[in-house]
């Protein structure tokens, strides 16, 4: 007999919030984290399955993920900043602006918390992990950031902590991705401390590494096993920050690089989260332009998948073949990140498209995207499509700038062709009051962006002594990493070419790391011995990095 468990993990991104309601089960006479002895609970066999192999019996077995949510951040939504350091600047101007901030991000996460307890019919306590950025993760706590901010940029307490917050009723902004399992019955369901439905919210917060390596890229490692790689691998997670990590020899390399926004929407003019509405994925032919973009489900429909562990085909979060999760132990660090299912589409997202030709003449079978038509939806068979776009991500742009690349809308140096230069490359167009529009300048933030990781990365390897040759394998996380069409980041060379051979998406490990925490807080310790195993790597005053991120601008 098993007893059932629940907990909630949440990454806080500058740009978008991710959280998910777990659900994991461990054989009945076994402790749980208080040393209490546990009721079994109703323990049916539903939901998105995740590998936690490589533990002894009796210990937790496997997790289903029951709901998740992707939203944009509140505090960038009340313009308080679009990136990082405006961010950290606005919380350290003012202690009204930095304490708003704050509630802002926290009834947020505890609007949604409520709302996950309450849809699972859970009424005990949860415990809730924290994953994110170091400048996130302070304001999150109420830590002041003036250190962030200057030289030698010392941060405040960037240790695994545990809080207690007050909970407080939010109004919930609608632009969010639901992902959702059916109705179920939570019987005599435990958890372990945490957020209770009616009133407090107890949190643990991953520890980070430096001002600007923070608990994101941690739980990184955290999920992925990256301590236990017998190869050389290099670890990118593809946010604002462009936080990277190399596990070499047995030592763990950190840096990170001022990619900006731009990955994520930010600071583009038709920018925005990979959330609904987004253009997720643009492909241009002969000047015919083909998007697809992200619908939420309704938001209880959703039938729950089982995810096959072990396999290492793809590195998409998508839900597989229904049946009892395998358990793969020649696999082991793989129990966040392959399914049985290879796909670009996340579980409960509708992708629906649209055709345009640079005429302003609609080409396809009927005019202007096809509204009304059937589209796919993963965990169902079809569904209406919305009506159009709003705006594009980070995945959609990595399409965009590729495709115009190849068909020769912008040269080698991201320069538009005479013909767009003044108004911008239509990506999408529904009639004349709703245009989407590439501009020039949006072409400029991507290419100092995927410049800044490429020679972040090109230096990591020269502190740590490797060469592209001797890496085995690059691991891409990031919110929008469930999107990421590797050939176009190839196109626009992200990473210099013997990596990029070596790349995989491997979405959101922020999230997956605080999933896995909470499955077993028994690996707290080992977390803090990750964080005391990296040596940061500084790029501020390095010329071999200055001189790399002139290099690799251009589009190739």
């Amino acid at each position: 007999m098993k007893n059932t468990f629940y907990g909630i993990a949440v990454d806080i991104g500058t740009t978008t919030v991710a959280m998910s309601l777990m659900q994991w089960e461990k054989n009945s006479g076994n402790a749980s984290a208080d040393g209490e002895l546990t009721e079994n609970a109703d323990g049916r066999e539903t939901g998105k399955k995740k590998n936690v192999g490589g533990h002894e019996a009796g210990e937790r077995e496997e997790a289903c993920e029951i709901f998740s949510v992707t939203f944009t951040n509140p505090q960038r939504k009340a313009a308080l900043g679009s990136d990082v350091l405006s961010r950290a600047k606005n919380a350290a101007s003012d202690e009204r602006v930095a304490e708003r901030m704050r509630q802002l991000i926290r009834n947020q996460i505890a609007g949604y918390a409520k709302s996950f307890l309450e849809r699972a019919g859970i009424k005990e306590d949860c415990p809730i992990i924290i994953s994110g950025n170091t400048t996130m993760l302070h304001i999150f706590s109420g830590l002041p950031t003036g250190g962030l901010l200057r030289a030698p940029f010392i941060p405040g307490d960037i240790s695994l902590r545990h809080e207690t917050i007050d909970f407080d009723e939010s109004m919930l902004y609608e632009e969010s991705v639901w992902k959702t399992g059916e109705p179920h019955d939570s019987g005599n369901a435990q958890c372990e401390g945490g957020v209770r439905s009616g009133g407090r919210l107890r949190a643990t917060v991953f520890p980070c590494i430096s001002a600007f390596v923070g608990g994101d890229i941690v739980a990184g490692i955290y999920a992925l096993d990256l301590t236990e790689k017998k190869e050389p691998t290099m670890f990118i997670d593809l946010g604002t920050n462009g936080e990277m990590a190399l596990a070499v020899n047995g030592r763990l390399y950190v840096t990170s690089v001022a990619a900006g926004p731009a990955f994520e929407g930010g600071n583009i003019s038709i920018g925005m989260a990979a959330v609904e509405g987004a253009i997720s994925h643009v492909k241009i032919k002969s000047g015919f332009c083909r998007t697809d973009w992200l619908k939420s489900e309704d938001s209880h429909l959703q039938g729950r998948k089982n995810i096959t562990a072990g396999e290492t085909e793809g590195g998409i979060r998508a839900g597989g073949s229904k049946g009892k999760a395998k358990t793969d132990q020649s696999a082991k660090g793989a129990r966040y990140r392959p399914t049985n299912e290879v796909s670009c589409r996340p579980r409960g997202t509708i992708f629906t498209s649209q055709r345009w030709h640079p005429t302003g003449q609609d080409k396809s079978d009927t005019a202007c995207g096809n509204r009304g038509e059937k589209t796919d939806i993963i965990g169902r068979t079809e569904k209406r499509s919305m009506d159009y776009p709003r705006g594009i991500c980070g995945s959609g742009l990595f399409d965009a700038v590729a495709e115009m690349y190849l068909d020769g809308i912008i040269d080698c140096h991201g320069t538009l062709s005479d013909r767009y230069i003044d108004e911008g490359f239509p990506i999408y167009i529904r009639d004349a009051g709703h245009r989407l529009l590439l501009k020039q300048d949006d072409i400029r933030a991507f290419q100092t962006a995927k410049a800044a990781v490429c020679a972040g990365a090109m230096t990591l390897l020269r502190a740590a002594g490797a060469d592209t040759k001797d890496v085995d394998e690059v691991l891409l996380a990031g919110s929008f990493g469930e999107y990421l069409d590797l050939h176009s980041a190839a196109t626009v060379g992200l990473l210099p070419g013997h990596l990029m051979e070596k790349a995989r998406a491997v979405g959101n490990t922020s999230l997956a790391g605080a999933e896995k925490l909470l499955t077993h807080p028994e690996d707290e310790q080992q977390i803090v011995e990750i964080v005391n195993r990296c040596a940061q790597v500084s790029l501020a005053d390095d010329l071999y990095f200055k001189e790399a991120y002139i290099r690799n601008m251009d589009i190739w």
